[in-house]
């Protein structure tokens, strides 16, 4: 049996209260509610809030009228992942929301221009790994001197033929 609408508010007060760090005391405060019972009365689903404090729940919690009363959109699915990205994102300042927005710009037209080609922009990162393109030799990671290291798969092979050849551990230092 599913859920009524007021059990399924109660449950979102409950979780959106703790996840935004609330108290009950303290969003009763930060909603100008008449007593500090009442959220707790929300959450039990002994009463409901009023239209005007679902707004400003909403508005509080940073979440929309859908996210409260669990209304999936049909044209519009977000996976959990999706929707915890954009709740960060609303709480980002200008300069952050303007990093992202940049970020999200050049990755949307590198994937868009490249046909699924991976490779790292290199205005992004001046460190970035090379990644595999069909033109280029292949490379494996490495586990050396406690780091990673990325070297072309033929020399990795010669490194590991070398390392059998010299079992003493100097020699093999050498090959690094």
């Amino acid at each position: 049996m599913s859920k009524s609408i007021k059990e399924i508010i109660s449950d979102n007060i409950s979780r959106y209260r703790r996840e935004c760090g609330f108290s009950q005391k303290e969003l009763a405060e930060k909603i100008g509610a008449k007593n500090l019972t009442t959220v707790s009365s929300w959450e039990r689903g002994v009463s409901s809030p009023d239209a005007d404090t679902i707004i400003k729940l909403c508005k509080l919690f940073n979440i929309s009228l859908n996210d409260l009363y669990n209304v999936e959109t049909k044209n519009f699915d977000l996976s959990s992942n999706e929707k915890s990205h954009i709740k960060k994102y609303r709480n980002l300042d200008n300069h952050g929301k303007k990093t992202v927005d940049f970020i999200l710009d050049n990755e949307y037209e590198r994937c868009k221009n490249n046909n699924g080609i991976e490779e790292i922009a290199p205005e992004l990162s001046s460190s970035a790994e090379p990644r595999l393109q069909s033109d280029q030799k292949e490379y494996i990671d490495m586990a050396a001197r406690g780091g990673k290291i990325r070297i072309e798969k033929d020399k990795a092979i010669e490194l590991a033929k070398n390392a059998k050849a010299a079992p003493n551990s100097a020699n093999r230092k050498d090959l690094f």
